[in-house]
């Protein structure tokens, strides 16, 4: 069967992430390509969510099975890990879908399976910060030396 009526095949989108923090004003995609991802202030993190004393240096771990991304706290973090408003336990494991809402200190980062322009879009009644930069896990958003 010819995929060219499948948009979600044809535009190969990526799992990713909406990152905002309002109080850095803050906003930027981050796609999920690796099998393990860290979330915290340090800059050895896949994803750094910097400037927050509420987040440890390594705070969060994603992971992925088959297609799935699995988002857990990592033992000795600071903070919380929120998802849906709902504080995680520590030592349990939360499977992503799509729209989740996941709060780490004073970061959201949404999760969608949807192109990117439908997440803005899904999301943009949320009062975030006007500045977006896309990037690719695999080149941290805050060492990222490519220009745009």
């Amino acid at each position: 069967m010819p995929l060219n009526g499948d948009t979600a095949a044809s535009q190969n989108v990526l799992p990713h992430f909406l990152v905002t923090c309002s109080r850095l004003n803050v906003r930027y995609v981050v796609h999920l390509e690796k099998e393990a991802i860290s979330l915290g202030q340090a800059d050895s993190n896949d994803i750094v969510l910097g400037g927050d004393a509420m987040i440890s240096a390594h705070h969060a771990l994603l992971g992925k099975k088959e297609k799935d991304y699995y988002i857990f706290e990592r033992r000795g973090s600071n903070g919380a890990v929120f998802v849906n408003r709902e504080k995680l336990a520590f030592g349990a494991v939360h499977k992503l879908a799509e729209g989740d809402i996941i709060e780490i200190g004073q970061y959201t980062l949404a999760f969608s399976n949807m192109p990117d322009q439908d997440l803005a879009m899904q999301i943009g009644s949320m009062s975030l910060p006007s500045r977006v930069v896309s990037q690719q896990v695999a080149t941290n958003p805050q060492r990222s030396t490519s220009s745009a």
